[in-house]
């Protein structure tokens, strides 16, 4: 799986990129125990960018631009049937609540799958607070769920 460590151990080498965009596919092992048409074994595809910050929660923003464009693409193209939605919560950042609402929605508001808040969301909350490698965005989805869709 591409982390954020490593893309921000790419661009922060002496010689390295201003920004670093990774993408990999890894199959992922769930310990606890899950009810009916759930795996223990799933596979996930997944993005990850890492940019220095520019300031005021612009790069953010684009980042974050640059993978919801993405996604939006790939479910309109091979799942435009299932009515494909895209889901997101601001975790512990007021000025990114801001971007989001001036810069990231009106520049993807015409993708064709909506993005939809869900503020009352509270895991992760607190857990990328103060990160000391720079800003890294990370973005994944079911492979075997976006599979069952498509054949649907």
């Amino acid at each position: 799986m591409p982390s954020p460590v490593e893309a921000a151990d790419r661009r922060l080498r002496g010689d390295g990129p201003d920004e670093v965009h990774l993408a990999a596919s890894h199959r992922v092992l769930r310990a606890q125990r899950f009810g009916a048409g759930l795996q223990t074994h799933f596979r996930l595809f997944a993005l990850v960018s890492s940019a220095r910050d520019a300031g005021s929660g612009r790069t953010e923003a684009r980042l974050l631009t640059l993978h919801l464009d993405y996604w939006q693409r790939v479910l309109a193209r091979l799942v435009p049937h299932a009515a494909p939605r895209l889901r997101f919560t601001v975790l512990d950042s007021p000025v990114l609540r801001d971007r989001l609402a001036d810069t990231v929605l009106p520049a993807l508001a015409a993708g064709g799958v909506p993005i939809l808040e869900e503020p009352d969301r509270t895991r992760g909350r607190g857990y990328y607070v103060d990160a000391a490698l720079g800003l890294a965005a990370t973005s994944c989805v079911s492979v075997h769920r976006l599979a069952a869709l498509a054949t649907r």
